[in-house]
């Protein structure tokens, strides 16, 4: 009995350390790798994201380090981690990041960055959590035919207007 409590233990301090070394690490999606033929490829992939953070409004933002991650694949760019200064930096970008696909008045998008994705640096037992919860939603959202589901806080909820009705009753009652 006493292994079973102690390896319990265990796992969550491992956890816990992981999540911990995590806290300031944000994950960039989609980030062009740089040209073949460039001389400093770190040089360049410094430059598109401090021209991210720039676009997110996190200029002032500390960069304390940036990698990419895995080996180089030709069908798509590689993750990039980049750990920030503090947990408040992180939090900072992450809530800007929907300016990545501002639109101006005829519905274009305004920046180069629109196909860019940052998400929080996960465990990858919250990536298979959220892994999960997305199939959910998508299997939710054929089941009802309400495309106005949507994941926050961890829990698939309908998403609801400025007013605070749902979408859907808000849409019938202008019928």
């Amino acid at each position: 009995m006493d292994v079973k409590i102690d390896q319990r233990v265990e796992r969550a301090f491992e956890s816990f350390r992981d999540r911990e070394e995590r806290k300031c690490n944000l994950i960039i999606h989609n980030v062009p790798e740089p040209d073949c033929s460039t001389d400093n490829k770190k040089r360049d992939d410094e430059i598109s994201l401090k021209d991210i953070l720039h676009t997110v409004q996190s200029d002032e933002v500390e960069i304390k380090s940036f990698i990419r991650l895995g080996k180089p694949n030709e069908s798509k760019p590689r993750l990039m981690k980049v750990t920030v200064g503090s947990v408040v930096n992180k939090h900072k970008v992450l809530g800007n990041s929907k300016l990545l696909r501002r639109k101006n008045s005829d519905g274009y998008t305004v920046h180069k960055w629109n196909n860019i994705y940052i998400t929080p640096d996960l465990t990858k037992e919250e990536r298979d959590i959220n892994t999960e919860l997305r199939k959910e939603l998508e299997r939710k959202k054929k089941a009802t035919n309400n495309a106005n589901l949507v994941i926050f806080r961890g829990k698939i909820i309908e998403r609801k207007d400025i007013s605070g009705q749902s979408s859907m009753t808000n849409t019938a009652s202008r019928c």
